[in-house]
């Protein structure tokens, strides 16, 4: 098919041609601006992408199931998402994990909100190695 044939495929990864990315992402962020003009609420790219995600798991829970054994698959019902932040730790950014819960259950406000809060939460060198939200 010639909608694949820009396609390259490796072990790691699946790599898109730039061009793709920046037609995808102009298009979506003209909706998003959008949405934040009519609904007044704070979201960016990569939260509407989140979302889109979660959307895409709980639609198809199969492809976030675990194999277990020869036959048996583990399927969960909510969308767990890990993503980097980067944060400053003694005055070098560091890119640190958060894990977000329930993506699939919250709005992309909602997501946007967590995202900038871990972004604010203090770090200490040796003391924390995960971003942790609570509630």
């Amino acid at each position: 098919m010639r909608l694949f044939s820009h396609i390259v495929n490796s072990k790691d990864a699946l790599y898109l041609p730039n061009r793709w990315r920046y037609q995808v992402s102009k298009s979506q962020r003209k909706k998003i601006a959008i949405r934040k003009a009519e609904s007044g609420q704070k979201i960016s790219f990569s939260t509407w992408i989140l979302k889109c995600i979660a959307q895409a798991i709980s639609e198809h829970k199969e492809v976030h199931a675990i194999k277990k054994g020869s036959n048996k698959a583990i399927i969960y019902n909510d969308t767990d998402i890990s993503i980097l932040v980067e944060k400053k730790v003694n005055g070098t950014l560091v890119p640190l994990p958060l894990v977000i819960r329930k993506v699939d259950s919250k709005d992309v406000s909602e997501i946007y909100n967590e995202i900038e809060k871990a972004k604010e939460q203090t770090i200490e060198e040796g003391k924390n190695d995960v971003i942790e939200q609570t509630g």
